[in-house]
């Protein structure tokens, strides 16, 4: 994080010359964009991540100095993209930024920090290219059960949602899920014994411990609503006539 000798951001002028003394958290060019979808076509690729369309990944933040029809005009994106830039503009390590807002608040209830799934979490990508594939993705996570029997939980995405960034998994649970229509439970199955929810006391339908209730998230888009949800697309640009060194 930032020193204390540092000078202090204070608005949009100082958080850059913060992070233009960062390493690999500030990026430029000088070649013209259009801001019509070339900018943010360019950006997909240079830092943009969360869950804009794939590929893409996370990165600086990018100042345009050049923008087509806007002679003067500057455009900087990306400032707080990351929980690390961000921590670099408060002077707080990204891990601690939750505290900021508990200690801005008086009685606050202490955060609860949660962890990976292990073996009783899996997350399956399904592909709906027809209307008789609704339904099957369902299917796919009792496969699952029966394959793995330590699997607990199931969650299910579309083919455009990347299974190995949890940000998008999330952010596909959160805009494409309601819990009382695409909640599938299974009680009194067994499961895996070293999880202490697995017990009688916990739930009475867990008859001897081991014993769970397994769950199916559908997070999947209806077949016949897919066109509602699409993500927004991006031109394909050469990344490199803006940046020479990008990799």
């Amino acid at each position: 994080m930032s020193q204390n000798n540092k000078s202090p951001v204070h608005d949009l002028r100082s958080a850059i010359a913060r992070l233009q003394t960062i390493p690999g958290e500030y990026v430029s060019t000088d070649t013209e964009v259009n801001p019509e979808a070339e900018l943010s076509g360019v950006y997909r690729y240079v830092g943009a991540g969360g869950t804009c369309e794939r590929p893409t990944r996370k990165g600086p933040a990018m100042m345009f100095n050049q923008v087509k029809g806007f002679p003067g005009v500057r455009v900087v994106t990306g400032m707080m993209a990351t929980r690390e830039r961000v921590g670099h503009l408060l002077d707080c390590p990204p891990e601690k930024l939750g505290f900021l807002l508990r200690e801005s608040v008086h009685h606050a209830v202490d955060p609860v920090l949660t962890s990976g799934g292990g073996k009783l979490l899996a997350v399956i990508q399904f592909k709906k290219a027809s209307p008789v594939d609704e339904g099957r993705q369902r299917q796919a996570a009792i496969i699952a059960f029966a394959a793995f029997p330590e699997l607990k939980n199931v969650i299910l995405v579309d083919e455009d949602v990347d299974i190995f960034d949890t940000d998008d998994i999330l952010w596909a649970m959160q805009t494409r899920y309601q819990g009382d229509i695409d909640t599938i439970t299974i009680p009194g199955v067994r499961c895996h014994p070293l999880d202490p929810s697995q017990m009688p006391e916990y739930s009475a339908s867990n008859l001897e411990p081991g014993m769970t209730t397994k769950t199916v998230f559908d997070c999947t888009v209806p077949f016949h609503l897919k066109h509602h949800f699409e993500r927004s697309k991006f031109m394909h640009v050469d990344v490199k006539r803006f940046l020479p060194d990008f990799e």
